[in-house]
């Protein structure tokens, strides 16, 4: 067990120095404003120090203290706030903040169970503002349907499992570094 593991479960603040480091690029991605990267980069983090061995009860204070300052943020920045209660309801706000999820929502049931086909997806043509990145799924759930869109999640399903099972094998030979 190395000396950091060592003070992560027996020293009650050691896990400070770690969310001290995150505190840095966590800053730059609040300036730049990229809220969405700094809450992925946080609980990535988060989770590092939770498979290292941190304190479970300084993990959930930690979590319960950046938790609220997230909320904090969605409720002070009027944009954040209705790009939230879009997410919530975006038939609310359809042809505005709820456009591009009601699209993906569109594709979705476009594609039924066997698909429109490979190419044919109409939600991709302008409809869907950003189908070549944050909705590619809801374009290949409309070209091939329910019976792909659940073989991509049972693609994802087994890299993820294939990849805890690496990680166990480094974690059992003394190396974290596969856990990130």
């Amino acid at each position: 067990m190395s000396r950091f593991t060592y003070d992560l479960r027996r020293r009650a603040f050691s896990m400070w120095r770690p969310l001290a480091v995150l505190a840095v690029p966590a800053g730059l991605l609040f300036l730049a404003p990229d809220f969405g990267g700094m809450v992925v980069f946080t609980v990535c983090v988060i989770g590092m120090l939770m498979m290292s061995g941190a304190s479970l009860f300084l993990l959930v204070g930690s979590g319960a203290l950046l938790g609220s300052g997230a909320v904090m943020m969605v409720v002070i920045e009027p944009y954040r706030l209705a790009r939230w209660t879009s997410f919530l309801d975006p038939w609310a706000d359809q042809f505005a903040t709820g456009y591009q999820l009601t699209q993906a929502l569109i594709a979705f049931g476009r594609g039924h169970v066997t698909g429109t086909g490979l190419g044919n997806s109409v939600q991709k043509l302008h409809y869907l503002p950003e189908a070549h990145t944050d909705f590619i799924f809801a374009v290949i759930a409309e070209e091939l349907g329910m019976i792909g869109a659940i073989m991509v999640v049972l693609l994802f399903t087994l890299f993820i499992a294939r990849a805890m099972w690496v990680g166990r094998k480094a974690e059992l030979a003394g190396h974290l570094l596969a856990l990130t």
